[in-house]
């Protein structure tokens, strides 16, 4: 038995061969062929027109795909370009609740660092007013390793005098 097959590298693929044809199933491939922001629109008016929830959540899948559409850069496109699609289509896709899961750990990770910086803060202030009576904290752009770097500096100042020179040297230009 002899078997002949074609390799088809979608990712070649003119995109404009998926459109010419009137066979929707094929739209949600589109993305991966190297589309032009046109071809996309263009697909995603089709696929409006079509209806097929399915092939929807395909689009978002296989958009996720295309290493010319960073995930986040994809959603944004979506919610301006394709404002028709369905919020349950939406919220039912994989790739959205993928995209869902970094934002919440980005967020998570980005409101602990600030909390840690607030608490940070707040040390500074409590100890340099026990060990400095009076003295006054300016507003800081410091974070992370910088803002540790500056309380240890000013809570083992030898001084009012050396503690006050490190936060004068440490506060926020003003804008």
């Amino acid at each position: 038995m002899e078997v002949h097959y074609r390799v088809v590298k979608v990712w070649e693929m003119d995109p404009a061969m998926a459109l010419d044809v009137d066979r929707p199933t094929l739209l949600p491939w589109t993305l991966l062929m190297r589309p032009t922001r046109t071809q996309v629109r263009e697909t995603a008016r089709r696929l409006k027109r079509a209806g097929d929830a399915s092939l929807i959540a395909q689009f978002l899948t296989l958009g996720g795909l295309n290493p010319d559409y960073g995930k986040f850069e994809l959603l944004e496109f979506l919610e301006k370009e394709a404002m028709y699609l369905k919020r349950e289509i939406i919220e039912a896709s994989r790739f959205i609740q993928g995209l869902k899961q970094e934002f919440r750990k980005e967020a998570r990770k980005e409101g602990r660092e600030e909390g840690r910086e607030e608490g940070m803060l707040d040390v500074l202030r409590a100890a340099s007013s026990d060990r400095f009576p009076g003295i006054a904290i300016p507003p800081l752009d410091l974070h992370g390793e910088e803002l540790k770097l500056l309380v240890r500096r000013v809570l083992s100042a030898p001084n009012r005098r050396a503690a006050e020179a490190w936060l004068k040297k440490a506060r926020r230009p003003v804008s």
